[in-house]
């Protein structure tokens, strides 16, 4: 168990393998001379900021959740070459549940991606218990985007790959700062985009036999993209 509380700090020269448990709800770990991996295998769990003023740290740290990970408030930074990857076995929550948003940003920014290959899901308890991936955190969902519950907001969103899937709640809502890129994947859900959306070669099917998706913004449907509607 590797636990970091109270602005508790780690610094390591090499890869770090979490089989069991990480507590990361106030502190800092740092990779020394280069990018270092922080592994969380399956069965593994990833806590991340229970708090509103809970900050927790990556500094050039590439973080690979292959177990279930969660985030109930609180800040999470991505900084200099730090990432985020939830593996195809993975799953990581916002279960924002502290009437604040969670969200994800960085102080010390260098290109940061946060990579969904798993399963990401927003499930807020209430009003205002929202999550937020700030720019300039670059999010590619290639697994399912989930919103169940309350809104989250991603500043640059893109997807690919043909199993993608994005789905939105009637309780759930996503939005991002600027156009989402739909390359793959699907579209779905009977809640509401606040976002554009550039749909060059994936699928936006409305509902869930029947149902209602409501985009908020301009939607371009290129060349290749399907716009699929039960009537």
């Amino acid at each position: 168990v590797l636990s970091f509380g109270e602005g508790s700090s780690l610094s390591t020269m090499g890869p770090l393998n979490c089989a069991n448990v990480l507590f990361g709800t106030d502190g800092r770990i740092s990779g020394v001379g280069g990018v270092q991996a922080l592994t969380l295998p399956l069965g593994s769990t990833l806590t991340l900021p229970v708090a509103a003023a809970g900050v927790m740290t990556f500094d050039d740290i590439a973080v690979q959740l292959d177990g279930a990970g969660r985030v109930n408030g609180g800040t999470v930074n991505l900084d200099n070459g730090s990432s985020m990857t939830v593996g195809a076995s993975g799953v990581f929550e916002f279960l924002t549940n502290v009437g604040s948003p969670a969200q994800f940003g960085c102080i010390a920014c260098g290109a940061p991606t946060f990579t969904n290959l798993g399963i990401t899901r927003m499930n807020g308890a209430a009003l205002n218990d929202d999550g937020f991936i700030n720019g300039p955190i670059a999010v590619d969902n290639q697994g399912t985007l989930d919103l169940v519950s309350q809104r989250l907001i991603i500043s640059n969103l893109s997807q690919n790959g043909a199993t993608a899937v994005t789905q939105v709640s009637p309780t759930g809502s996503l939005g991002t700062s600027f156009q989402m890129q739909v390359n793959g994947g699907t579209l779905t859900g009977n809640g509401l985009i606040q976002a554009d959306i550039n749909n060059i070669g994936g699928t936006i099917r409305p509902g869930t036999s029947p149902g209602t998706l409501t985009i908020d913004g301009q939607l371009d449907l290129n060349p290749g993209s399907i716009l699929e509607m039960e009537v």
